[in-house]
């Protein structure tokens, strides 16, 4: 695989929370079977938000999910990054919760929606539907 410049600021780590009486902080990478579609969820994290990312090579297309289910979807290489090192495997059947969001490893690919609303996406390794 080609080294491609990072798109998306990327801490390494699966989750840190906030202290205090600040809102909890969250940050969830992880890779769908066969790692070609990676994902990052982050809540209320500092100098990033509250949203859910993925994006899959070589299609080279990613999405962002917003807290309000608005979807932003891009093409082409200059919307991919380089997920962190040691990001784990979400195994079929299996989801991660950040904040508001939701996302499920599917053998469709991952589906990422607002949990209140059910509005998101499915990305897979060839395209991105709005669910």
């Amino acid at each position: 695989m080609r080294s491609l410049a990072v798109v998306v600021v990327l801490a390494s780590g699966l989750a840190c929370a906030g202290t205090g009486s600040a809102a909890r902080s969250v940050q969830h990478f992880f890779f769908a079977p066969g790692n070609t579609t990676s994902c990052q969820m982050d809540a209320a994290v500092p100098k990033i938000g509250t949203a859910a990312y993925c994006q899959t090579y070589p299609h080279t297309e990613s999405v962002t999910l917003n807290a309000a289910g608005k979807l932003t979807i891009c093409h082409g290489v200059k919307c991919i990054g380089n997920p962190p090192d040691q990001v784990p495997t979400l195994v079929y059947g299996s989801w991660l919760d950040a904040g508001p969001f939701r996302c499920t490893s599917t053998r469709a690919g991952v589906r990422c929606v607002v949990r209140r609303t059910g509005r998101g996406f499915l990305i897979s390794p060839t395209s991105i539907a709005r669910v």
